[in-house]
């Protein structure tokens, strides 16, 4: 565990380690089950059960997506979405009719506003992004004067946001641990470009920017290992922050030209995409949603037993369980997914016994095949067969193979 005391300010990118989050290829799942959740958008997971949250379409409302559908409605407007759970919380952001504020919901309270940052002002906007266990809540939302976004949280689960310190008092915040440590974004005062942040339960900020021209930071977990996306002059890249090292990029699959990291768990396992983009702004290329083990992107759909019909476009959640959400076409039609893994390694069936009688003939034929062959190489200049190079073998053999199965 490293020390919180170290990184209050600054990048780190001189240090000079570089390695991704380990993780033994024995710990990573070796195949899900994918279960469909409807035509719906997913947007979190709770760390700890399997409690998948988003919103519904057209119109837009806050929603429980797994275990079970359940609409949580609005703060008196007209749309809602949930963006992260912990336990039994869910928080998101609401209409109140003109407005829009964030909100927590549980069972036992249904919806609750959690107000602005000025308790005389409810016509400033709040929108809560994450949850921990201790009920510690961040997100973003309008300074008091409406110039600026600012990073927000709300300690103890209710009451009026904080705002976060930033060099130029704007941000976001978008994803919390269970430490306290909030990730998002900041405005550089400097350069007033958009930088993925990092502000540590002990206070102060940490500037993550190492690389590119514009990032942002997704999620953060506990130890302190931030993933986000960085805009370079190669196109979009997904990235992993570490304490010691700095920003690292995340590469796409080989046939693809850009990535996405959208979420990391305690242990490590990046999810997010991988994508190459059409030929216009207005289409989009492959993609593909995929993880990342020891830095290295694997597409999740060849990893699915049961995925007929479907195309994983973007992982967008993971879990401290390995669960995964996101987003697909499923008979071409956008629904959201979650993945579970299985237990089932799919291993192949025993071959069957061969009878005696096919043998003895299966050793007739590779006893004919190697005098046919080494005829043909002796009338080329061949001196003896090379059994150990196969593709040269079968190469000599084709020929007579066909003309032996046409005679069965």
């Amino acid at each position: 565990m490293f020390s919180r005391r170290l990184f209050l300010t600054g990048s780190l990118a001189t240090l000079p380690l570089l390695t991704f989050p380990r993780r033994a290829r024995a710990d990573v799942p070796l195949a899900y089950t994918l279960t469909d959740l409807g035509p719906l958008l997913p947007f979190g997971l709770s760390p700890t059960t399997a409690l998948t949250v988003g919103s519904t379409l057209n119109p837009q409302i806050a929603a429980t997506l797994f275990p079970a559908f359940r609409s949580l409605g609005t703060l008196g407007g007209e749309f809602s979405r949930a963006n992260g759970a912990y336990g039994v919380y869910v928080v998101g952001y609401a209409s109140l009719g003109f407005f829009t504020h964030a909100f927590r919901w549980s069972e036992a309270t249904g919806m609750l506003d959690l107000f602005t940052v000025d308790p005389d002002d409810t016509t400033l906007f709040s929108a809560a992004t994450d949850i921990n266990g201790a009920t510690v809540i961040c997100g973003y939302g309008d300074n008091p004067t409406r110039q600026t976004t600012v990073p927000l949280v709300w300690l103890g689960g209710s009451g009026f946001p904080l705002i976060l310190p930033t060099p130029n008092n704007a941000g976001h915040g978008a994803g919390i641990n269970d430490h306290g440590d909030i990730t998002g974004d900041l405005n550089d005062a400097v350069t007033n470009q958009t930088h993925a942040a990092l502000w540590p339960v002990s206070g102060g900020f940490i500037d993550c920017h190492t690389t590119g021209n514009f990032s942002l930071g997704f999620e953060v977990n506990l130890p302190g290992q931030v993933v986000g996306n960085v805009f370079t002059l190669a196109g979009s890249r997904g990235f992993v922050w570490l304490p010691l090292t700095g920003m690292l990029l995340l590469n796409p699959l080989p046939e693809d030209s850009q990535s996405s990291a959208m979420a990391i768990n305690d242990d490590g396992l990046i999810v997010g995409g991988s994508s190459t983009p059409g030929p216009d702004a207005s289409t989009q290329g492959h993609q593909a949603a995929v993880r990342y083990v020891n830095g290295v992107a694997e597409a999740l759909l060849p990893l699915c037993l049961d995925a007929t019909g479907w195309e994983l476009l973007g992982a967008i959640d993971v879990n401290n369980q390995g669960l995964i959400t996101g987003q697909g076409l499923f008979n071409d039609v956008r629904h959201a997914f979650l993945l579970t893994p299985s237990d089932d390694e799919t291993p192949l069936p025993e071959p069957e016994p061969i009878p005696p009688e096919e043998k003895r003939r299966r050793r007739h034929r590779r006893k004919e095949r190697r005098e046919i062959c080494h005829r043909w190489d002796k009338r080329r200049g061949w001196m003896e067969v090379d059994e150990s190079k196969e593709s040269r073998w079968e190469k000599l053999c084709h020929d007579w193979d066909a003309a032996h199965l046409r005679r069965r």
